[in-house]
């Protein structure tokens, strides 16, 4: 056959034979060429796990044009026997608006296919997403090797489809190199549900950071799963998570839809940048949170306050079941906002297990309830600006008084100054507290009324009295 695609022409030709054996011939379906149809190879081999060697170069001719729904569904699905590389110009040269499930499963479980990726294998589709378009495209081959080719989705813009990109590269171990800019075209507007749902899952040998702006410019409201499991178990990305990664979520939140996003990513440094979920905003939703951030023990620094938005209300199943776990270099403490609307502990028991998180507030910081009362979760300390009773600030330093007991010094006149146990100025009055500690109250230069003077190398001090507020700019988190 050649000339004009039909629809469905070679659909499930040869689906579920699996005894089929040998290599597929070169010229089998002619020279087609023009404008894709609907299921015009849809699951042609699908199944046919007994068929052997290299896809022939040019086996669909030189289709071109807009994509069709279906076009290349699950057409390689299950073809485990298939070797080689995946042949350059495969499909043609389809151009244009997306389709549904153009390339759905379409080479699903061809485990050993080798080699690279070509460039331009789908073409340049180009304009709004379809759902489904590369939903498992290459889920599971394992054998594939080689970079991700710039461009390799087109040019895509517009609002998200459902499941669009899920699984695309599931189980794609193999593949190396860094992620490419703008992999995913311009994306704007309101997320979809499983947009992005296992995209990059298992990928442990793609390297580098992640690129700025790799899904767009997103805003609106939260879709569930929306990017579950998105780079789960890629350990060998490296860098700082970038500000802004998943645009503006907004709203309600959504069941699981950061659910073990950077599950395993190993390799991740920095810190956690502010804003990173957007602002999703209400009741919790079922495993929202969980695995989020679990085993990425490079992050440092400290849980930026408002990370989730504002939540509030009842707590849901999972909603931040192990989101921490086994971050053991963030530091800090857990910030009053995550938790002081939401109503009762749901499973937070075990949000921070294995992280060096701090077990009680910093100087400057004092003891935050949660909406439920408590100021202890998973044995971190939740915590807000704010001096303790035993704390003062002066000079912008911040310390506690010496001693229990042994906290204020007392003139025949009536005055009283704090003693405080760390030096906040360069000269202070010594005072020995019990045990031989030492202890200070702190000195400024120049005469002031009423205040203990101390005369000392030709120049005239005066006690301080700590001023007890917070330098501006103030956190107590690391």
């Amino acid at each position: 056959p050649n000339g004009t695609p039909k629809n469905g022409m070679f659909q499930s030709t040869f689906e579920g034979c699996s005894n089929l054996s040998g290599p597929i011939p070169s010229g089998l379906f002619g020279t087609p060429s023009g404008t894709p149809a609907q299921d015009m190879f849809n699951s042609t081999f699908k199944g046919c796990s007994g068929l052997t060697g290299s896809i022939p170069s040019g086996l669909f001719g030189t289709p071109s044009g807009t994509p069709a729904t279906n076009m290349f569904q699950a057409t390689f699905n299950g073809c485990s026997g298939l070797t080689g590389p995946i042949p350059s110009g495969l499909f043609g040269t389809p151009s244009g608006t997306p389709a549904q499930s153009m390339f759905q499963s379409t080479f699903s479980g061809c485990s050993n296919l080798s080699g690279s990726i070509p460039t331009g294998l789908f073409g340049n589709p180009s304009g709004t997403p379809a759902q489904y378009m590369f939903y498992a495209t290459f889920n599971g081959c394992s054998g594939l090797s080689g970079s991700i080719p710039s461009g390799l989705f087109g040019n895509l813009s517009g609002e998200p489809k459902y499941a669009m990109f899920s699984y695309t590269f599931n189980g794609c171990s193999s593949l190396s190199g860094s992620i490419p800019s703008g992999l995913f075209g311009n994306l704007s507007g309101k997320p979809a549900d499983s947009m992005f749902f296992r995209t990059f899952y298992g990928c442990s040998g793609l390297t580098g950071s992640i690129p700025d702006g790799l899904f767009g410019n997103l805003s609106g409201k939260s879709a569930s799963g929306m990017f579950q499991s998105t780079f789960d178990g890629c350990s060998g990305l490296g860098g700082s998570i970038p500000a802004g990664l998943f645009g503006n979520p907004t709203g309600k939140p959504e069941t699981n839809m950061f659910q073990a996003t950077f599950r395993g990513c190993s390799g991740l440094t920095g810190s956690i940048p502010s804003g990173l979920f957007g602002n999703p905003s209400g009741a919790p939703a079922s495993g929202m949170f969980s695995y989020t951030f679990n085993n990425c023990r490079n992050l440092t620094g400290s849980i930026p306050a408002g990370l989730f938005g504002s939540l509030s209300g009842a707590p849901a199943t999972n909603m931040f079941l192990y989101t921490f776990r086994g971050c053991n270099n963030l530091t800090g403490y857990v910030p009053k906002d995550i938790f002081e609307n939401i109503t009762a502990s749901g499973n937070t028991g075990s949000m921070f297990t294995n992280t060096n998180l701090l077990t009680s507030c910093p100087c400057g910081t004092k003891p935050a309830e949660t909406g439920w009362g408590a100021t202890i979760i998973d044995t971190r300390a939740v915590c807000e600006v704010g001096l303790k009773s035993n704390e003062h600030w002066n000079n912008e330093i911040c310390t506690t008084d010496c001693a229990p007991g042994f906290s204020r010094l007392k003139t025949s006149t009536g005055l009283s100054y704090p003693i405080l146990s760390a030096a906040t100025t360069t000269h202070s009055v010594h005072v020995q507290a019990p045990n031989n500690r030492v202890c200070y109250v702190p000195l400024v230069a120049g005469t002031a009324s009423g205040e203990l003077k101390v005369f000392f190398d030709g120049t005239t001090y005066h006690a301080s009295v700590p001023d007890e507020t917070a330098p501006t700019g103030f956190t107590g988190q690391p």
